[in-house]
């Protein structure tokens, strides 16, 4: 399912010890924070974050996200909106906090805020193909399918091999009514050995409606 939220869209555990930064914390309980297992990280973030004066801005920043993640796959919202936060506002350029913030808008349907928010992250770093299919499906969860497709447009540009991308702009081809460019991206889909049982039946599901079953 093109909108579905998955480990892809946030942060990756190590991604949380970047060379740049120095962190005074050990490196077992940085490690641990950065597990991504809900208690074990929200026990070792928590303890990072209480020593302020010990670590430097970024360090601190990446922690609140580390905290953020596990506070979302606990499924507690609102405390992973804040952490985030709390990193943006220690580090204003960290585009993994704004991604982030944004799949946690995007699961309350804050679809506006999740825009902005991965709109953040394009502006930091317009490469980002991650970035504009997550905005695209953001997008199509409010109708604004043309807006949706120019982000597809974009993420695939970028990364011409991003199935996720292709399911996505099908799914608002679709919706538009457009079904041979939905068609033709699922048979892309196909072809790239990619997310072949539903690609199979959406197109089936797509010639039914342009009128030729036959051709499924």
């Amino acid at each position: 399912i093109a909108s579905k939220i998955t480990a892809a869209s946030l942060v990756a555990a190590a991604s949380l010890l970047g060379p740049h930064v120095a962190p005074a914390a050990p490196q077992k309980i940085w490690n641990s924070c950065a597990s991504g297992v809900p208690q074990e990280s929200i026990k070792a973030c928590t303890r990072i974050i209480s020593r302020p004066r010990q670590e430097t801005s970024q360090s601190l920043a990446k922690a609140y996200v580390g905290r953020g993640y596990a506070n979302y796959r606990q499924q507690n919202y609102t405390a992973a909106i804040s952490d985030y936060t709390k990193a943006i506002a220690l580090d204003p350029r960290f585009v993994t906090a704004y991604i982030n913030r944004g799949v946690v808008y995007r699961k309350t349907n804050e679809f506006e805020r999740a825009i902005a928010d991965y709109g953040m992250a394009i502006r930091l770093d317009p490469n980002l193909a991650a970035a504009y299919n997550a905005r695209g499906i953001a997008y199509r969860h409010l109708g604004q399918y043309d807006n949706a497709i120019a982000d597809y447009d974009k993420a695939i540009g970028l990364s011409p091999d991003y199935a996720t991308a292709y399911s996505s702009r099908a799914f608002a081809y679709m919706a538009k009514g457009d079904i041979d460019k939905a068609i033709a991206d699922y048979q892309t889909l196909i072809r790239m050995g990619k997310e072949l049982a539903r690609s199979n039946y959406e197109i089936g599901r797509a010639y039914e409606q342009r009128g030729a079953p036959d051709q499924a």
